[in-house]
């Protein structure tokens, strides 16, 4: 009716938009924002771990040579390996793994700036984390562009979750879908609220 029409124009406005379309367009910006953030972490975190095994074989590496070369040196190498297996055995898969680990003067990084590498990585990841966060915020206070006889919030939700997914699915969509017509819009946007009732 004229009654939420009218409110519904003068919220758009509060917000900075003209028309909905104004608002379909923003929210999936958003949306493309916060999967890019989001691929950004993952990566990060993948680097973070490689980091860590690095660090760890390192470690490994170092706390193993001494015996290694105890045991090179030894008279008795069988006793003395039955006595230092573990150690050795260590030793023999660390060596392996520090081998990728070699720079052009065939020395090994310092630990040290493995760690501070780390350092920097979970720094970054904070700030990811922040702005990951900020839109996430943002995306809630999107006026949805479409009244419904839902609760506005929890509709919006379900529309917007159905947009990710297709966005996953159809790479292309977020472009596509400003450019389709009305009706398919309104189908996409029955679509999302079927989704919800159910």
């Amino acid at each position: 009716n004229m009654k939420n029409a009218s409110k519904l124009i003068n919220e758009l406005s509060e917000r900075g938009f003209d028309n909905p379309e104004q608002v379909r367009a923003k929210q999936i910006d958003l949306y493309d924002e916060r999967l890019d953030i989001q691929d950004e972490i993952k990566q990060v975190e993948a680097q973070m771990t490689d980091l860590s095994l690095q660090i760890k074989q390192l470690q490994t590496y170092h706390e193993t040579k001494e015996v290694n070369q105890k045991y090179n040196s030894a008279k008795n190498k069988d006793k003395f390996f039955r006595e230092h297996e573990q150690e050795l055995l260590l030793y023999q898969v660390a060596k392996k793994n520090v081998q990728g680990l070699l720079n052009g003067n065939g020395r090994l990084p310092a630990i040290s700036d493995l760690e501070n590498q780390r350092a920097s990585l979970k720094e970054k990841k904070g700030e990811l984390m922040q702005q990951y966060r900020d839109i996430k915020k943002e995306i809630t206070e999107v006026v949805p562009p479409f009244s419904s006889p839902l609760p506005r919030c929890r509709f919006s939700m379900t529309y917007n979750l159905a947009v990710r997914h297709w966005r996953m699915l159809f790479p292309s969509f977020a472009l596509s879908f400003l450019c389709v017509p009305d009706i398919c819009r309104e189908s996409f946007k029955n679509t999302a609220h079927n989704i919800y009732q159910r």
